[in-house]
């Protein structure tokens, strides 16, 4: 879902709320796939489209935003 997410965050006009849908419509076929979670791609999304992060990038620091300190 990454590489999805790295060309929906570079499409030109997109927003979250369109990424965010496009990458929930793909999820929603059922394909086999190791998932990062619809939570994490979300947020991911946002930082990609907002902040202008590489779809990596944005994976990492959302991964890193939701990791257990404990």
């Amino acid at each position: 879902m990454t590489e999805l997410l790295a060309v929906l965050a570079r499409m030109r006009g997109v927003t979250t709320a369109d990424v965010t849908e496009a990458l929930s419509l793909v999820e929603s076929l059922g394909t086999h796939r190791i998932a990062n979670g619809q939570e994490l791609l979300v947020t991911a999304a946002a930082l990609a489209v907002d902040w202008g992060l590489s779809e990596y990038d944005a994976t990492y620091v959302a991964r890193s935003w939701s990791a257990d300190p404990g």
